[in-house]
């Protein structure tokens, strides 16, 4: 049974929602993840299901790349609005590239397509057995949605004024690696495609 690992995924995502300060939030959305990267780990040695089992791991690992990236644009930015989730209010004014850069990898760490969290939970989804281990899946997929969109919000609230954005070297590292781990999870999600209708599901 994953639901213990599920359930602390999901408490987790609940209590980042609640946070004031950028680091807390950090934390509890990377538990969050962790959670499910440990029920990942738990399918990948006994699943049974079609092209799960090669394709599970990688995609969790991507997805922490993710996770990763989102937590490191975080904390460079933390620094410069006192550490508050709120002093992130219209930063896309101070930092435009960064906070675009920020709100896609934000997007991606909401599971949505095409990046591999989608994926990955796509495939725990197929993987898990029971109908409540997959509901609270479903409501911790839909809580990621939730918190990183209260962060979206508040990062893109201009009041009306948009600057346009500069390109500095760490936004363009950044973008080049993004730009690297949105083709490896296209790669991985085509193999599991691929697997899966080889076995007609």
């Amino acid at each position: 049974m994953d639901a213990p690992l599920l359930l602390m995924s999901l408490t987790a995502s609940l209590l980042a929602l609640a946070q004031t300060r950028i680091t807390d939030f950090c934390i509890f959305h990377s538990l969050s993840y962790l959670g499910l990267l440990a029920v990942s780990l738990s399918l990948w040695h006994s699943v049974k299901g079609p092209g799960a089992r090669g394709e599970l791991l990688p995609l969790a690992l991507l997805s922490m790349c993710y996770l990763a990236v989102e937590i490191a644009l975080l904390a460079r930015i933390s620094r410069r609005c006192g550490g508050e989730v709120q002093g992130l209010r219209g930063f896309v004014n101070t930092s435009p590239e960064e906070s675009w850069l920020l709100i896609v990898m934000l997007i991606a760490c909401s599971s949505l397509p095409p990046f591999a969290p989608f994926f990955w939970l796509e495939s725990v989804g197929l993987a898990l057995a029971e109908p409540l281990e997959r509901t609270i899946l479903a409501a911790t997929r839909y809580m990621w949605l939730v918190v990183n969109a209260r962060i979206m919000i508040i990062v893109l609230d201009t009041r009306g004024k948009i600057r346009v954005a500069r390109l500095s070297r760490f936004t363009a590292l950044s973008t080049i690696l993004v730009a690297a781990l949105l083709l490896a999870t296209l790669l991985v999600a085509a193999t599991l495609l691929v697997a899966l209708r080889g076995v007609g599901v």
